[in-house]
C-alpha cells in the first residue's frame, strides 16, 4: 500500500469512529478475546432488506495478523 494512500485513510476513520461511536469498543473487545479456532461472523442488511452471512474460523496465522495489527495500532 502507497503510504499516502494509508495517510487519507486516517481522516475518513476518524469520521466512522465519530458516526459510529460504539463500534470502536466493539472491536477492542472483540479482538481482546479472539483466538485461534474462534469463529467470526459477519451479516450485511441492505436497505432493501437483503441479508448476506458468512463465517470463518481463525486460523493461527489470522491471531499473528490481529497481534500485529494490534501493535501497530498501539505506536
Amino acid at each position: 500500500m502507497n503510504p499516502l494512500s494509508a495517510v487519507k485513510l486516517l481522516p475518513l476513520g476518524k469520521r466512522f469512529i465519530a458516526n459510529h461511536p460504539k463500534m470502536k469498543a466493539f472491536v477492542n473487545t472483540a479482538l481482546a478475546m479472539m483466538g485461534e479456532d474462534s469463529v467470526v461472523e459477519i451479516k450485511v442488511k441492505n436497505a432493501e432488506g437483503r441479508t448476506i452471512v458468512s463465517n470463518f474460523k481463525l486460523t493461527a496465522d489470522d491471531v499473528d495478523l490481529i497481534n500485529e495489527l494490534n501493535k501497530l495500532k498501539n505506536e
